[in-house]
């Protein structure tokens, strides 16, 4: 699907009723400024909700980048550790984000290759489109894994927002 046909079957979203957007959410500035673009977008739009996600891989290796990594713990405390300082840290980011008159900001934490988790929470709450932050800074980078596979499975719009310059 072109930008162009993406935006406008935006636009011919039914709008008596609020929109709701969602933001795949890996704690990035280029997430956290995600976040920013789609709440002024979408309050420039009349207001809706903005559901933001982080799906946890489940995997030890990447649980290691938040919690010590010198720790020798079980997988399992080390998921939940895990899972502890990740519901900390969104709720403090989305504390910090001023929502614009209309917008609710509302996080959720799940389990699951982020991607697929996206996409399926999508699909759910009925979301009319998909905003995930860009980390290449690299010319002509493709899209990276998760922007990649939400292109592949989203079944609303995904657009991939670039991080501030």
């Amino acid at each position: 699907m072109t930008l162009a046909r993406a935006m406008l079957r935006i636009s011919r979203v039914d709008d008596a009723r609020p929109q709701t957007w969602i933001v795949a959410y890996d704690f990035s500035a280029a997430a956290h400024h995600a976040i920013e673009i789609a709440a002024q977008m979408l309050a420039d739009k009349g207001g809706g909700r903005l559901l933001v996600v982080h799906a946890h891989p489940r995997d030890t290796e990447h649980a290691l980048k938040i919690v010590d990594p010198e720790r020798d713990v079980p997988s399992l405390e080390l998921d939940f550790a895990y899972v502890r300082e990740a519901r900390q840290q969104l709720a403090e980011d989305l504390a910090g984000i001023a929502a614009p008159s209309g917008v609710s900001i509302e996080g959720r934490l799940l389990a699951g290759r982020p991607a697929s988790v996206v996409s399926r929470v999508a699909r759910e709450e009925g979301a009319s489109l998909i905003l995930v932050g860009h980390l290449r800074e690299h010319e002509g980078v493709l899209p990276g894994g998760v922007a990649h596979g939400l292109l592949t499975r989203a079944e609303c719009p995904v657009l991939v927002v670039k991080g501030e310059a």
